[in-house]
């Protein structure tokens, strides 16, 4: 996909990158357009704008280029080996991605099970309308009840807060204010055929919006019918305000642009509006903290730590959370 000019540019761009973070320099607040050369070809172009949206939910103006010298280890201040960025640029088709057997409902169901037995009570369809405070969380109220607690930990919208917890500091307020979330459909195809065959992603750089291709049941082939394929399209960005069927239309309509066959062999359509990250990785938006103002109130999720993204972030925003709760004594 990228021209071999572009490439060698790209690794003269990632060499000065990995300089500046070796020698101490705040890369947090650099985008990646800047450390781009003015010479690079609109594809490429594209095709990093592409990689800008679904990794890091803001677009390649906007974009750190902290998250593209990010690691898979629980070590937030070391930085990979050049070799790895570098694949990214070098390698055909990508070959280091997976996907859950049984889908998401498979990590919930192993989270389950880790509970001790008759310790661990879950309450659902119970809404949090106030969590009650001072200077610490003293207790939760919802639609059904109330609570009193040694600690909390919130795993909603951060930017929600203020709403439960009127008293919060203004500076903490208008940082959450500024938070700005990530907006994709998904469309679901059961196909009577297998179409796609390779064990990897597509990703559509010239669809509008941009386009990431997953044939799902190429890694759990339970996922569908033997002879038959389950893929997944992810569209994003998504524009204000933007209607609902009109998305739908236009999202069926690139995947059958791009793929015709794939029309006559569709037998299953489902939609997904999602919000796959609380918060946009983008330097001109607020974010999030596991931290709050509130001593004994902690938040998680995929608008409160700056690593990877989707349900990776999500994980690491745990392992933060573990951390700092066996520091302040809670764990």
């Amino acid at each position: 996909m990228i021209p071999k000019k572009d490439r060698l540019l790209l690794v003269k761009a990632l060499f000065n990158t990995l300089y500046l973070a070796k020698s101490g320099k705040d890369i947090s607040n650099i985008t990646l357009s800047e450390v781009l050369p003015d010479r690079i070809s609109l594809t490429t172009r594209r095709f990093l704008d592409w990689l800008c949206y679904f990794l890091v939910g803001a677009s390649i103006e906007n974009a750190p280029i902290s998250r593209f010298v990010d690691n898979k280890t629980h070590h937030p201040r070391s930085i990979p080996s050049v070799g790895k960025i570098y694949d990214l640029f070098i390698t055909e088709g990508a070959t280091d991605q997976g996907y859950p057997k049984g889908g998401l409902q498979a990590i919930v169901d192993a989270i389950l099970a880790s509970f001790p037995k008759e310790s661990v009570e879950i309450k659902t369809d119970e809404p949090v309308e106030k969590i009650e405070c001072g200077e610490s969380v003293s207790g939760v109220i919802t639609s059904e009840d109330s609570y009193d607690c040694r600690a909390v930990v919130y795993s909603g919208f951060s930017s929600d807060l203020p709403r439960l917890i009127p008293d919060l500091p203004a500076s903490y307020t208008r940082n959450l204010a500024t938070i700005k979330r990530v907006n994709s459909m998904t469309v679901w195809l059961g196909l009577t055929k297998k179409i796609f065959t390779n064990q990897g992603a597509e990703m559509w750089v010239d669809a509008d919006p941009y386009a990431w291709m997953v044939p799902t049941s190429n890694y759990d082939p339970a996922l569908a019918p033997k002879g038959n394929q389950l893929v997944g399209f992810a569209f994003t960005p998504l524009p204000e305000n933007y209607s609902s069927s009109a998305i739908k239309k236009k999202a069926l309509g690139t995947i059958v642009d791009n793929v015709p066959e794939i029309e006559k062999h569709i037998d299953m359509i489902h939609y997904q509006e999602l919000i796959p990250e609380k918060a946009s990785w983008g330097i001109n938006y607020g974010f999030g903290d596991v931290r709050t103002p509130i001593k004994n109130l902690y938040c998680v999720g995929t608008d409160t730590t700056k690593r990877s993204a989707g349900v990776n972030r999500a994980a690491y925003s745990v392992l933060n959370l573990l951390d700092v709760m066996k520091s302040d004594g809670y764990l």
